[in-house]
């Protein structure tokens, strides 16, 4: 159904950064081609790819609020905040897909497949954003099961021990890398606000502090003009 399926590609907004949050990867951007992204052993993500899945992802979440009669009047996201999301999530597909040929690890389309489902995507869509989201939920779900593949043949740190090696520049209009994710720095095209965050504070921090924090990040969402935000 819609519904599962709406609710499912709301979550990927944050689950694309999850999908690199094993990696401890390193660069600067110093050396980028103008238009790209981000690089990746010598494999360019460039801009122009990141707006226009972002740009599929806003409609997508979009026309699932209008048929699920979603009236909060509250952003899902700042535009920014899902750019950078997806390029994290970029990032992880071609690493992971690299690993798994190194490895001699393949996954039949067919499993894929049948993994996957049936999406269900809105038909208000045109037809290059359903072939942008198609293909992302299909790199998702690739991804999910290179990484127990690989983790069954290798161990459970081997692509954290492997993202750490690997050659990966980021753009400075993104941010830069801590060793595990893009940190969005000044100038970076990601404001610090999001609501993709988990609502459960990491151990030791103030309940209440945590929730203070989450109504900020929202209120600073909320004042953002609509061009910077989806949803």
């Amino acid at each position: 159904m819609l519904s599962h399926r709406w609710s499912r590609g709301r979550r990927l907004v944050g689950v694309a950064a999850s999908a690199a949050a094993v990696a401890a990867l390193s660069g600067c951007g110093a050396d980028l081609h103008p238009g790209a992204a981000a690089t990746v052993n010598g494999t360019t993500i460039t801009d122009e790819s990141i707006d226009n899945l972002a740009q599929a992802f806003c409609a997508y979440i979009e026309e699932g609020e209008k048929q699920e009669a979603v009236d909060d009047q509250k952003p899902a996201i700042a535009i920014g905040d899902l750019k950078l999301n997806l390029l994290n999530g970029l990032v992880a597909f071609e690493l992971t897909d690299t690993a798994a040929q190194e490895l001699g690890i393949g996954v039949p389309p067919a499993q894929i497949e049948k993994s996957l489902g049936d999406l269900n995507l809105p038909d208000a869509l045109d037809a290059d954003e359903v072939e942008l989201l198609e293909g992302f939920f299909d790199n998702l779900q690739e991804n999910e099961l290179q990484n127990t593949m690989i983790e069954e043949k290798e161990s459970a740190d081997y692509l954290q021990k492997y993202f750490s090696k690997a050659d990966v520049e980021v753009s400075p209009s993104f941010g830069r890398w801590d060793g595990e994710k893009i940190e969005p720095g000044t100038g970076s095209l990601s404001d610090p606000v999001s609501t993709t965050a988990s609502p459960t504070p990491p151990p030791g921090q103030d309940p209440v502090a945590a929730q203070e924090a989450q109504a900020a990040a929202q209120q600073a969402l909320e004042a953002l003009p609509p061009s910077q935000v989806c949803g």
